[in-house]
């Protein structure tokens, strides 16, 4: 009973020679966008640092978070109270993860404000 059935949705598709479908992948490729290798040379280039032969590139970072440290002294003082507390603990329980983040983040936004006025 089903054969009748695909017979005739097979008579509906026409015959494609090779020719029509070559043809016809011509004309939906000029429709698509086409990939160029040309796109991506406009691009600047990137130039390193200029540096004296012998000098290393120095981060900023590591000259502020000495800085940052010290209006940061007050958690300092909390963190170093914890770590105190916790290694008088003999039961091996607790730790200061809450304080040092606390530290961390008040450095890390003081870096964040100094930052940008030691970039080039």
């Amino acid at each position: 009973w089903l054969k009748p059935h695909i017979e005739a949705q097979e008579a509906d598709i026409p015959d494609l020679s090779l020719s029509t479908i070559f043809a016809f992948s011509l004309l939906s490729a000029k429709m698509a966008f086409s990939y160029s290798p040309q796109f991506f040379t406009n691009f600047p280039k990137y130039h390193a640092p200029h540096l004296k032969p012998g000098e290393e590139l120095k981060d900023p970072i590591d000259d502020l978070k000495p800085k940052c440290m010290t209006s940061c002294s007050a958690w300092l003082s909390e963190y170093n109270e914890c770590v105190a507390r916790i290694s008088i603990r003999t039961d091996g329980k607790g730790n200061c993860k809450g304080q040092y983040e606390e530290l961390a983040q008040c450095q890390d936004h003081c870096i964040a404000h100094e930052i940008f006025g030691h970039l080039k």
